[in-house]
C-alpha cells in the first residue's frame, strides 16, 4: 500500500493532522497485528493504532492507542490521534527509506505492547480510563507529505475479538 493522500483533503469538517486508514470492527476489544512500513522522509513517521473510536469528521478527536515511529529515531504512544496524552516514548532504531516492522497488541483494558522489528519498545500495564474499550485498527502516516509518501506491506492480523 502506498500513501496517496499527500495533501490534506477538501475541508468539509475539522480534520486530523495525519492520514490514516481504518480496518476491522468497531467492536474489537483485543487485537494483535503487524505491518511493515517504509518512510521516505527523514522527518516523517508511521503510525499504527488500536481501539480507534471515531472516523470521518470526528477523526481529529479520536481516542485509541496510537503507536508512532519516527525516522528521527524516536517512538511515541498516545491515547489520542493528536498526540496530546503520551503513554510511552523512547528511542527507536529506524531510518528513512528502510523497511521496518511495527507490531501492536492489546489484550485487555490494561495490557498493551508494541514492537519494532521484533524488539519490544513498550509494555503498558496501566492504560488510562480515557482509552476506549473497543474500536477499529488503523495504519497511517505521521503527517501529509507531498515529497515522501509512506509505503506499507505485509499487513498481518494475528488475532481479534469482541
Amino acid at each position: 500500500m502506498q500513501q496517496v493522500a499527500t495533501d490534506a483533503p477538501v475541508r468539509w469538517c475539522l480534520e486530523a493532522a495525519l492520514p490514516i486508514t481504518y480496518f476491522g470492527s468497531y467492536n474489537w476489544t483485543a487485537v494483535s497485528f503487524s505491518i511493515d512500513a517504509k518512510v521516505a522522509s527523514s522527518t516523517g513517521g508511521a503510525v499504527i493504532a488500536s481501539r480507534v473510536e471515531q472516523g470521518g469528521c470526528r477523526t481529529y478527536n479520536s481516542g485509541g492507542i496510537f503507536f508512532f515511529v519516527f525516522t528521527n529515531g524516536t517512538f511515541l504512544v498516545t491515547s489520542n490521534i493528536m498526540k496530546l496524552d503520551v503513554l510511552a516514548s523512547g528511542q527507536a532504531q529506524v531510518s528513512a527509506n528502510k523497511w521496518f516492522k511495527m507490531e501492536l497488541s492489546v489484550s485487555t483494558k490494561s495490557v498493551t505492547s508494541g514492537k519494532l522489528d521484533g524488539k519490544e519498545l513498550f509494555n503498558l500495564t496501566q492504560v488510562p480510563a480515557s482509552v476506549p474499550s473497543s474500536g477499529f485498527i488503523a495504519v497511517g502516516a505521521s503527517d501529509f507529505s507531498r515529497n515522501s509518501p509512506m509505503m506499507f506491506d505485509n499487513f498481518n492480523l494475528t488475532s481479534a475479538s469482541t
